[in-house]
């Protein structure tokens, strides 16, 4: 700092003495526009006029600090100890607004969300097959003559009805041709199918069908399950054991579907406990089969296994 003061413009006195007190020389800085302080520094008692010899000695002129900036509290002080005890206070946080409650509207319009979220979702996992080529050869015949008519400035309607018409006035040869266009479609409908699913695992086609009867029951729609010959086979429960074996010993009757499963059903109520035995352990091993198989093909036991241990 005297170094700067220096620069500044101070000047020095050199060999100041007061009535021949200092024995030495002594600088004394004076700088210009500045308020100073003198003080001594010595190993002794201050030397008084009666002195023979004065010790050696200097004058520091020290800058009035403060004047620009404090400077910081000893530690240990209690000023410091109570400054740091209220910056570690911790300081109460304003409790903000509470949370309106959300209106009926606002729920009915989240719930709506949500569920357009999940029906998205189950999009997703469902799979979507290749789309499937026209199988009935009137469908291929008007298609391709709506084709045919696009040109022409006739409404929907229109087209479709002359189209209805010219499929109904075709000979025998003619609509033979669109027959075997059907069933080269069913043909690629197949392969292409069959192609598709080959694209996927099993567990993928599992997790398919799942996704689909849950997207049925959101929608109240009819339930449409991808057929692959990889996928498990649930277990049969004993009545189903004992109405498939019936049928293979039984010769065909002439009886509707409904009117045989009427009958087996009856039969079965009337049966023993005894004789209900052989199917019920048909089912346990039918159940030991599936979870095996679906350890295999699926890489994990079925939920319900799961479930019971």
């Amino acid at each position: 700092m005297p170094l700067q003061l220096v620069r500044r413009g101070g000047r020095f006195f050199q060999n100041i003495s007061v009535n021949g007190v200092f024995a030495r020389p002594i600088r004394v800085i004076v700088p210009q526009s500045h308020t100073k302080r003198i003080s001594f520094v010595a190993h002794r008692p201050i030397p008084t006029p009666v002195t023979p010899r004065l010790p050696r000695s200097s004058l520091i002129v020290k800058d009035l600090t403060r004047s620009y900036a404090s400077r910081g509290r000893p530690k240990g002080s209690k000023t410091s100890e109570l400054a740091k005890a209220k910056k570690s206070k911790p300081t109460k946080r304003k409790s903000g607004k509470k949370r309106k409650e959300p209106t009926e509207r606002q729920k009915e319009l989240q719930k709506a969300k949500e569920k357009r979220d999940l029906v998205r979702d189950l999009k997703d996992a469902a799979l979507e097959p290749p789309k499937a080529l026209p199988t009935i050869a009137r469908v291929i015949a008007i298609g391709r003559r709506m084709i045919e008519m696009r040109g022409q400035s006739k409404s929907a309607t229109e087209a479709l009805k002359e189209a209805s018409d010219y499929f109904r006035s075709l000979n025998a040869e003619e609509r033979q041709h669109y027959h075997d266009l059907a069933n080269a479609n069913k043909t690629a409908n197949a392969a292409a199918y069959e192609a598709w699913l080959k694209s996927h695992t099993p567990r993928q086609i599992l997790e398919a069908n799942l996704a689909r009867r849950k997207l049925a029951k959101i929608k109240g729609k009819k339930l449409i399950l991808l057929h692959d010959d990889r996928v498990v086979k649930r277990p049969r429960v004993p009545f189903i054991m004992y109405m498939q074996e019936m049928r293979r010993v039984e010769d065909p009757r002439p009886e509707s579907a409904t009117e045989q499963l009427q009958r087996y059903a009856g039969e079965w109520r009337e049966m023993s406990d005894a004789e209900k035995e052989k199917y019920i352990q048909m089912t346990r091993d039918d159940q030991e089969r599936y979870e095996r198989e679906h350890i295999e093909v699926y890489g994990f036991p079925p939920h319900q296994t799961q479930k019971r241990k």
